[in-house]
């Protein structure tokens, strides 16, 4: 039996954690994708009966099919290849699947990230030529919605070379180092999820402290922040402060889900954020069986027609192969 055919009882706690930081990703950009730009609260009104909703399967909507992720777990899944096809990070061959996939048709990718892939500049020209030509404005939520697969192949190493790889593969895309940081500060929540000897979100402080703005990131993480309804979070402190404030406030996936996704504007990407880091922290099982069943993704110009079987073996396959785990 394959490791993404196992029982669940026969499951180590960091293997579901593993696979529940990927899955809970794309289940979360999911359910996030149809209500993307749209008036805040619509998650609610449209489903009410929370429980309901999440015994059955995913619904889609607009472009969107039934189960269907975006570009944030697409990208995820590009991270995940190309980190499995060299046994760690080759910023070449990640950026050209990048551009592969961006020349690609697509029903969404980001302006950022349009912009730079699709430049025609090679991999370690193409963001900073991007962000300078914006005047410096490129901190978007761009890399940190596909961080999960990356913060699990890094799991087991120590944690400041995670948060460096974390940096690493930001730049590809976000040459502002304040999405890196985003990014790193990601990668740290789910490194402590991985370890399960401590609450992850106090190890906030710390994380931190460690990047560059470390004052601004202590005021959009602090425990007293309060998302609102409607704010922009296509930048990664909102973004990121967003999916930490939900954490906080319930320790229910659909709860959570329905919570980040009634805030509006970018949906998909801070409820695949959310998503992630908290299957990382609670393992897949705190996902509905009928939403992690229904999942039904693509990665164009790579995979088509991926289930949640596939992003599991996915995400032990990053945890085998990232540094640490020998």
């Amino acid at each position: 039996m394959s490791a993404a055919g196992q029982a669940p009882g026969s499951r180590t706690m960091d293997h579901s954690r593993a696979m529940g930081a990927v899955v809970g990703t794309a289940v979360a950009d999911a359910l996030g994708a149809p209500f993307e730009f749209r008036r805040a609260g619509l998650f609610s009104s449209t489903y009410p009966d929370l429980a309901a909703v999440a015994a059955d399967p995913l619904p889609g909507g607009g472009v969107w099919g039934p189960g269907e992720w975006t570009d944030d777990t697409q990208m995820a899944l590009l991270v995940a290849d190309s980190l499995l096809a060299h046994s760690g990070f080759d910023p070449a061959d990640m950026f050209e699947r990048f551009r592969t996939w961006a020349a690609a048709p697509l029903k969404d990718i980001g302006i950022s990230t349009s912009s730079v892939l699709r430049g025609g500049l090679p991999w370690d020209l193409a963001a900073i030529a991007y962000c300078k030509g914006n005047h410096g404005h490129c901190a978007g939520n761009g890399s940190v919605m596909r961080a999960a697969t990356s913060a699990v192949c890094f799991a087991r190493a120590p944690l400041a070379e995670s948060m460096a790889r974390a940096r690493d593969i930001s730049a590809l895309t976000h040459a502002d180092p304040e999405a890196g940081a985003g990014v790193a500060i990601f990668h740290g929540i789910v490194h402590a999820a991985m370890a399960g000897d401590v609450d992850p979100l106090d190890r906030i402080p710390e994380l931190v402290a460690s990047n560059p703005g470390a004052q601004k990131w202590a005021e959009y993480l602090d425990p007293s922040w309060e998302a609102k309804p409607n704010t922009a979070n296509g930048d990664v402190w909102n973004a990121l402060a967003q999916a930490v404030w939900v954490l906080r406030r319930t320790d229910d996936y659909p709860q959570a889900m329905a919570d980040v996704i009634d805030l509006g504007n970018d949906t998909d990407t801070v409820a695949a954020i959310a998503g992630g880091l908290m299957g990382a922290m609670y393992g897949v099982e705190i996902i509905p069986e009928a939403w992690r069943a229904s999942l039904l993704g693509h990665v164009p110009g790579f995979h088509s027609n991926l289930v949640a079987a596939d992003l599991e073996q996915t995400a032990l396959q990053l945890l085998a192969v990232g540094p640490g785990s020998g």
